[in-house]
């Protein structure tokens, strides 16, 4: 669970630096490029939290009306 979250931080710094740096990049169309890479990954690491947050919440109800049983 925590990896989980650690590896969507990782994702999501690491695509927001990418996305910074390459707009500061003297070469206008790789930074721009580079860009819409780095918020592919930002995206990317918020699809991963919000499934493992799912995935998580699924598990907990599975848990708990099996405890009521």
């Amino acid at each position: 669970m925590i990896r989980a979250r650690i590896l969507c931080a990782v994702v999501m710094v690491v695509g927001v630096m990418v996305a910074a740096v390459s707009l500061l990049s003297s070469q206008r169309d790789f930074g721009i490029a580079m860009a819409v890479v780095g918020l592919a990954w930002v995206v990317d690491g918020l699809i991963r939290y919000i499934h493992d947050h799912e995935i998580r919440v699924t598990r907990d109800r599975v848990w708990r009306r099996r405890d009521a049983r």
